[in-house]
Parts: structure tokens; sequence; C-alpha cells
């Protein structure tokens, strides 16, 4: 069995000879496992006449998601009980993942008492005052890859905007907060939070959203990996507008003057968002748990094991 997730770097001409060889390496597999049926690591295998597919999606835990909210985590984090809680989560901080884009969204906005909460490890460091090695390869990296020179040092670059929107934010009772939380605290984050905001500029299927069905939080994304197709699937969330670049990764970047708009219209619409909460964590009960993707694998496993031919058994779940 092969797992592709998104073959990110299928542009890069670096990697030319190796995906030159992949389609028939992934024609000799018993099977190819792929997270979506719309993205360019399946794109790729079916037009290199690989037909031995399955879908298995990505999920969330029950485990961890059903569980009471934590009273005391908007205290502990200085967020007020009647703000509104908008939500990014990213395991780093990187120019890729969108946090700049989700605090200049939030920061336009004619948004009234609301935090909007960053999590990720990497606040963990004094990112004002120095940028640790692995921050500056990372940025070197998204430089080499198109990313522009703001790669470079995006977290000092993201702690200087969030000071220059400190005065907007405040004058409107709002305010930008980052941290690097446990699991635990994270998972509360999810349960506390009203929206999650995820501007990414590259994903290939971006767990946080299925969290957020997970926890009941509706959410706003860019057009990234197979983030349509999760909507389609969990009716959780909608698109934020955004514009494809021309780099090596199809990279998006999302339009912040309309994804203020498109922020401020779902934030004024308490049923529907409350629709799509509902419609997610029902979707994700019946299809993405991690509980239920398992059964899917010990079920391909078995199939493979008793001499099937695996031909599209395991399509993707229904759309709503």
């Amino acid at each position: 069995m092969f797992v592709p997730t998104g073959f990110s770097a299928l542009g890069d001409p670096t990697f030319a000879g190796y995906f030159a060889a992949m389609g028939e390496w992934m024609r000799s597999y018993d099977t190819c496992v792929f997270l979506s049926d719309s993205y360019r690591d399946i794109d790729f295998a079916r037009r290199e006449g690989v037909d031995r597919i399955a879908i298995i999606p990505n999920g969330a835990a029950a485990e961890e998601f059903v569980r009471p909210r934590d009273p005391a985590l908007r205290a502990r984090l200085g967020i007020p009980e009647d703000d509104l809680l908008i939500l990014h989560v990213s395991g780093y901080l990187s120019v890729a993942k969108g946090q700049a884009e989700a605090l200049e969204i939030f920061s336009r906005s004619q948004l009234r008492q609301a935090t909007l909460l960053l999590v990720s490890p990497d606040f963990s460091q004094s990112l004002a005052r120095s940028l640790t090695p692995r921050q500056l390869a990372r940025g070197l990296y998204h430089l080499l890859r198109g990313k522009g020179l703001r790669a470079l040092a995006f977290p000092t670059q993201l702690q200087v905007m969030k000071r220059l929107n400190r005065r907007r934010n405040a004058a409107a009772g709002r305010q930008v907060l980052g941290h690097a939380l446990s699991r635990e605290d994270t998972v509360s984050a999810f349960l506390e939070a009203d929206l999650l905001l995820f501007p990414s500029w590259i994903e290939c299927s971006p767990l946080v959203l299925f969290e957020a069905a997970a926890s009941h939080t509706p959410f706003l994304v860019t057009p990234v990996g197979n983030a349509a197709e999760i909507i389609a699937w969990t009716g959780g969330g909608e698109l934020l507008p955004g514009e494809r670049s021309d780099d090596r990764e199809g990279s998006v970047r999302a339009d912040v003057a309309a994804g203020t708009q498109r922020l401020e219209a779902l934030v004024a619409d308490a049923p529907g968002r409350r629709r799509m909460a509902d419609s997610a964590h029902r979707a994700w009960q019946a299809h993405f748990t991690w509980e239920r993707i398992a059964d899917q694998y010990e079920r391909l496993y078995r199939s493979l094991l008793d001499g099937e031919a695996i031909h599209d058994q395991f399509p993707a779940p229904p759309q709503l």
C-alpha cells in the first residue's frame, strides 16, 4: 500500500526525475490510498493510469472532542467571557499557514468585543527578540519556494503586525493573542471557539477542518487542498476568496478585503453558523472519527489479504 499526502513538490524541477518514475511505482502497488477525491496527488495518479485506488479521508478523535468545555480556559488565556472567539491553529508559524492573513482579516473587520486566538508551538519562543535556527531554516525554505522575502523573518514580522494593529483593535474592543497551548488546551480552544479562520496558503487535507467539525465550530478556509470537498462532505464552512499564485506549489493567497466581508457576514449570521456546526458534527460522527477511519483501513487490509482487487471499492464520503 502507498498513502501519499499531496505531492506538494510535484511542480518542482528539482524532483522532475522522481515524479517521472512515480507513475510506474504507483501502478506496482496493490492499492494507493488518497485522502481526497480532488487533489493533485490523486489527479496525478489517474493521469498515470493508476486504477487501484481507495479514498480514506482524514478525521478527528472522538476521545479528544467528546467532552465538556473547559469553563476556566478563557480566564487562563485572558479572553473575556462575552467575546466572540475566532481561532487559528497551526503546528508552526509560517508565511504559508496564513497567520498574517488571519490577523489582517480580523483587524480590518468591524467586529466588536472579539478575540483572535493564534495557536502555535512557536509562540513559546520570544519571537520579537530572536529567531531560532529552525524558524530561519523554514523561512529560507519558503523563500526558495517562491513565498517572497517576508518568509525569511516571518515570526518577527507577525509580532510587528500585531503591534501595528493593536490600537485599531483596542478601539473596537478586540484583541489578538498568540499562545503555545498543550494539546488538551488546544482542543478546549476548539470547543470554546465561535469560528475557525484558516486562510492557509497550501494544504493537502487540513486536519483542523475535521477538528472544527468535531467541536461544533464553523470555519472559513481558503480553497487549499481539498477544503472545498470537505465543505461538501460536512456542510461545516465556507471558502474565503483567494487567488492562486504561480509558484511551484500552486499556493492560494487570501483576498483580505473580500475575506473581511465574508468574516463579518458569517459572524452576523448566528443561525447559519449553528446550522454549519450541527451539520459538520453529524457528518463527523458518521464518517470522520478515527475509529470509523481505522475500520475502513482494516477492511481495506482484509480485502487485500483476501486477494481482492481494489478498484474504487472505498469511494469518498457522500456529499451533502
